[in-house]
């Protein structure tokens, strides 16, 4: 068997990463330990014996996690495999990876005979039904597979009937292999330069399980050295992802997706901790140290999390990762973070495996002595500079406070871009540089767009211009937009959205971004045909509970621009200069502070995304429009529950002058944008 599987391209790609980023040989990564061979269970276990584990079960502080493992265990036990399985679906195939360490776990961890057999029972069912079923077709669902059938194959090795046993091994095999190879373009696309999704993640911590169990097995059908194949390429992926890594511990695909992608990365960093001297901290360091900072973007009443691209922002799922960094660095704010997530997550019946409140990784990972973080001892804002997104909020401790989250910065994060320039993105990336979302209480004013069908520059609260040439039509917004998955590819070298400034005082918090370089506008009067924008924008927060927004747009030619908010009110009217609404009985306003006179329109839509239509895609619109323009400055104020009575703004190309309701005077900068990408073409 051919140990490097690569096609062409992908073997010139690793060599390319050997002599441009370092990338070291495997042998300079890791040295297997002898645990790595030895004995089973060996995955998990070095560094927490089966005996203390039989403690915690018994030790009250863990009641609640032996409880549900117990149950969960029970549940998944009673239930039969089915005959057969659309091998072409991810789910429920991911959810049936997921049942089996539950199973295996109990079984290890429970005294009573009658109990054990029930739940060995149970596991071998499934090993043997998913063991026949075939090989899943999408890289998901496989390395959901890989990781359970692994997991279980490890730690019941030694309970496991001789044909389960062997079934499941060849399985292993198999899929370890379909995996690996290039026919398989589901797993395919996430080898090129995909390091921050969470596709890539799962992929090779499968196969690095896969690898960890089989090790030192030379029968059939395993070619020589492959299971250390299989371990070197998963070492040599998850260094470039270290590599890659943003240093604030901010997501690139959100928290949602972040919670998903981190299970299988602390997988494989135990993996790598436990059975391997390795020479990469892959478990510290700033990107995994600075991961308990999501704190800062809870919402309101613990409403969720600040959500940007794709992700949900009523997302508790995860929370044993967090339970992990609070026992390896005595975090206690990962402490907190880790128990408001499970009091959040709404308990049923029917919740899909791996989707429970309490996983069964907590019996390994929770440390009662860690204290949790006091809210009261919080700041109340945040700043993540590496991907450029930032939160602030009036109070941690009142029962209504209000929130901003702001996004301003490369897609990628500044640390993927310079080592990538703009050839890396999660396409669960939106194009939504200088989008905000703004919540008061638990309720979201203006909220996160969800998961879109098409990535649209105008499902977010910006600027879009009207299209002309090849894009009329169109409203058109930031490069990479218009398809299922963001691409960020077509930006080439221009410039990526930047923070000009900040500014945290007491009575206000401002920021200052540039956004010219992300719209590349085509116009057939123009010179070369396409030109870029100028695009700054100016967001002020109150504590109050309101919202300072001036945008200035300018292109060389005339365009028509339209300036969206994207409301969660049902009820919206225009009179005036004023936008009318309410939330939860609460009034809310937007005001247009605009020197010039816009038209203005409300309308109601429905986002392309994913979900309950009514709950999800819902928006009532706020739209100002300058027609015919060069040089266009919006400038309005939301407020909530008379937040914005008194506020006064005036805005011009110059400066921003803001009077707030107690008669102050606050003057954001207002910094040109630097002129060397004033216009251009690609």
């Amino acid at each position: 068997m051919d140990e490097d599987f690569r096609p062409g391209p992908e073997r010139e790609r690793m060599a390319s990463y050997k002599s441009k980023l370092g990338l070291p040989e495997p042998a300079q990564i890791y040295l297997p330990r002898a645990a790595l061979s030895g004995s089973h269970p060996r995955f998990m276990f070095p560094g927490l014996p089966l005996s203390q584990l039989k403690q915690r079960v018994r030790d009250p502080a863990y009641a609640n996690y032996a409880r549900d493992l117990f149950a969960q265990a029970t549940r998944f036990a009673g239930t039969a495999p089915p005959e057969s399985v659309d091998l072409d679906r991810e789910d429920p195939l991911r959810g049936y990876g997921n049942q089996l360490p539950w199973m295996a776990l109990a079984y290890l961890v429970e005294d009573n005979p009658a109990r054990k057999k029930i739940y060995l029972a149970g596991a071998v069912n499934w090993m043997d039904a998913m063991s026949t079923w075939g090989l899943p077709k999408q890289d998901l669902a496989l390395s959901h597979w890989m990781l359970g059938l692994g997991t279980a194959y490890d730690w019941l090795y030694d309970a496991l009937p001789a044909d389960t046993k062997t079934r499941t091994r060849r399985h292993l095999i198999a899929m370890a292999r379909y995996l690996r190879s290039p026919a398989n373009t589901s797993a395919r696309q996430w080898r090129a330069q995909q390091f921050l999704a969470n596709h890539n993640w799962f992929n090779y911590a499968a196969l690095a399980l896969s690898a960890a169990v089989l090790w030192g097995d030379t029968g059939s059908p395993l070619a020589l050295n492959e299971q250390k194949t299989w371990m070197d390429e998963a070492m040599q992926d998850f260094w470039l992802v270290r590599k890659t890594m943003g240093t604030d511990g901010a997501p690139v695909e959100g928290y949602f997706y972040y919670s998903y992608g981190a299970q299988a990365y602390s997988t494989f960093a135990t993996i790598a901790g436990q059975l391997t001297e390795s020479s990469v901290p892959f478990d510290e360091g700033d990107a995994i140290e600075r991961q308990s900072t999501r704190l800062y973007a809870l919402l309101p009443g613990d409403a969720g999390f600040f959500a940007y691209g794709d992700s949900y922002a009523r997302s508790y799922l995860g929370s044993h990762f967090y339970r992990r960094i609070a026992s390896r660095f005595r975090d206690d704010k990962a402490q907190l973070l880790a128990a408001v997530m499970e009091s959040n997550v709404k308990r049923s019946a029917d919740l899909k495996p791996g989707s429970e409140r309490r996983d069964w990784r907590n019996l390994f990972w929770y440390d009662a002595t860690v204290p949790e973080a006091k809210r009261s001892d919080l700041e109340l804002g945040y700043d993540w500079p590496d991907l450029g997104i930032y939160s602030v909020r009036s109070s941690w401790t009142d029962s209504n406070p209000n929130f901003l989250g702001f996004k301003c910065g490369p897609a990628a994060g500044k640390t993927a871009t310079a080592l990538w320039g703009t050839k890396l993105i999660s396409g669960h990336t939106h194009p939504d540089a200088g989008n905000f979302v703004f919540y008061r209480g638990p309720q979201a004013v203006i909220p996160e767009a969800g998961y879109a069908r098409s990535k649209l520059t105008s499902n977010h609260n910006l600027i879009v211009v009207e299209g002309r040439g090849t894009q009329g039509g169109q409203h058109v917004g930031q490069l990479g937009e218009g398809a299922r998955w963001f691409s960020s590819d077509i930006q080439k070298s221009r410039p990526q959205a930047t923070l000009l400034a900040t500014e945290k005082t007491p009575s206000h918090t401002s920021y200052l971004c540039d956004l010219g370089g992300l719209y590349l506008l085509k116009d057939e009067r123009y010179t070369g045909g396409q030109y870029f924008t100028r695009y700054r924008r100016s967001l002020t927060y109150l504590p109050s509970g309101a919202l300072v927004l001036v945008d200035q747009i300018e292109t060389p030619l005339p365009r028509t621009f339209h300036f969206r908010l994207l409301t969660a009110a049902r009820d919206l009217s225009n009179i005036g200069r004023q936008f009318n609404f309410t939330l939860e009985g609460v009034p809310a306003h937007v005001v247009d502070f605009s020197t010039q006179t816009w038209s203005r329109t409300t309308a109601p839509e429905m986002l392309p995304v994913y979900g309950n239509p009514e709950r999800d895609a819902f928006r009532n619109v706020v739209t100002l429009t300058a027609p015919n323009q060069t040089r266009a400055i919006f400038a309005v104020v939301l407020g909530v529950n008379g937040s914005e009575k008194g506020i006064v703004v005036e805005a011009d190309e110059r400066e921003i002058t803001i009077r707030d309701s107690a008669g102050k005077t606050i003057r954001p900068e207002w910094s040109p944008v630097p002129l060397k990408e004033k216009y251009g073409s690609l």
